[in-house]
């Protein structure tokens, strides 16, 4: 039992856990193409991964998922985080978004980047904020719509439009730059 596994080490399972569960809508389950430049990143993030592992040996923290039920009967799957040496009977996650050590690097890790860039820069940002930049650099350098909704995973394109995509400078300009070639016909 897990449990049993954290008070040999003498530790609690805590309160506020990371939790795996189903997605938001249908359309959140997808596959998107990447690129070489994504692959060749995560090529090189698993590969200091494997060389993190091997130096930290039995004192890597493995991620487990243990099978809980919610609030309205359904199955969810809480991250346990575990150094490699103690076993443990549960389901091992291979996440890309780790600590050196191997323990979760959650949203929360970006608070203070968020806050740097915030005060620093003036740009309110949080880590959400890296989806509407993808949105909108797609759209900027001419990316259909309708594939950056289905790469997103919205239901319903005035997501992507109304809320993911934003007017910047550069669009505007393109669009006074696509008149005026439209006129000089």
């Amino acid at each position: 039992d897990v449990r049993e596994v954290l008070k040999k080490k003498g530790k609690k399972e805590e309160k506020s856990a990371w939790y795996f569960n189903s997605t938001k809508t249908f359309k959140s389950n997808r596959i998107i193409n990447i690129g070489d430049t994504l692959c060749a990143a995560l090529k090189k993030a698993y590969d200091r991964q494997m060389a993190n592992k091997a130096f930290y040996d039995e004192y890597y923290t493995k991620i487990y998922k243990k099978p809980e039920q919610d609030e309205k009967g359904d199955t969810i799957y809480r991250l346990i985080e575990i150094e490699a040496g103690v076993p443990c009977p549960l389901e091992s996650v291979d996440m890309i978004n780790v600590r050196e050590n191997g323990q979760l690097l959650s949203m929360d890790s970006m608070k203070y980047c968020s806050r740097a860039i915030h005060y620093e820069l003036k740009i309110n940002f949080n880590y959400h904020s890296l989806r509407h930049t993808h949105a909108t650099t797609l759209i900027e350098n001419g990316a259909n719509i309708k594939d950056v909704q289905e790469r997103l995973g919205h239901c319903n394109i005035e997501t992507t439009l109304n809320t993911y995509t934003h007017n910047t400078d550069y669009l505007r300009n393109q669009s006074v730059e696509i008149f005026e070639k439209a006129v000089q016909k």
